[in-house]
């Protein structure tokens, strides 16, 4: 069997448990490929999402409509809160750093789905369908790293496997937490 296809955009880095703030939570996407990637279909005309679980979203976050090129090797950041984003990480200024806020809903401690998608047809009920560009369904037991669940360490995957399937445990480690870097 083929590997899984992996990217354009990845997650690279999820806090899905802050150490002292639930709501610094956040997820780094990152754009592996050597090309710009827009986060909008213009044939559907509408932007590309991220949601927390695809079944039953509690997190569903759409890209502005505007729509949001990430360059070659770039990252940016979904956060649930930028005042508790930069007091749990000492951050006073994410000058420089692309970044969304999302308004609703929170990643699970115990584990979750986590998703990017771009938008695809329309099946016969009238409701849009997504295609999966991204997942990683985390846990806070092993195979997963189980310093991530409120020891203020991240979900990290490494810079040499960020073009390896993300919903492979293997694939990642807990680290200190490095948003935007």
């Amino acid at each position: 069997n083929a590997y899984p296809k992996v990217g354009p955009i990845v997650m690279t880095e999820i806090m899905y448990h802050p150490q002292t703030n639930g709501d610094a939570e956040y997820v780094e996407l990152k754009n592996i490929s050597g090309e710009n990637v827009t986060l909008y279909d213009y044939t559907t005309n509408e932007p590309w999402r991220f949601v927390d679980n695809s079944d039953d979203p509690g997190i569903e976050f759409y890209f502005p409509a505007i729509p949001v090129t990430m360059l070659a090797d770039q990252t940016i950041l979904l956060i649930k809160n930028e005042a508790a984003f930069k007091a749990e990480y000492g951050v006073n200024s994410l000058d420089g750093i692309t970044y969304y806020e999302w308004l609703d809903g929170g990643l699970s401690n115990g584990g979750e789905k986590p998703e990017l998608q771009m938008p695809g047809d329309i099946n016969a009920q009238g409701q849009r369908q997504y295609i999966r560009i991204d997942r990683v369904s985390y846990d806070d037991t092993s195979p997963w790293p189980t310093a991530t669940d409120g020891t203020g360490q991240s979900l990290t995957k490494p810079v040499m496997k960020h073009n390896l399937y993300g919903n492979d445990a293997v694939n990642w480690q807990a680290q200190i937490p490095t948003p935007g870097m």
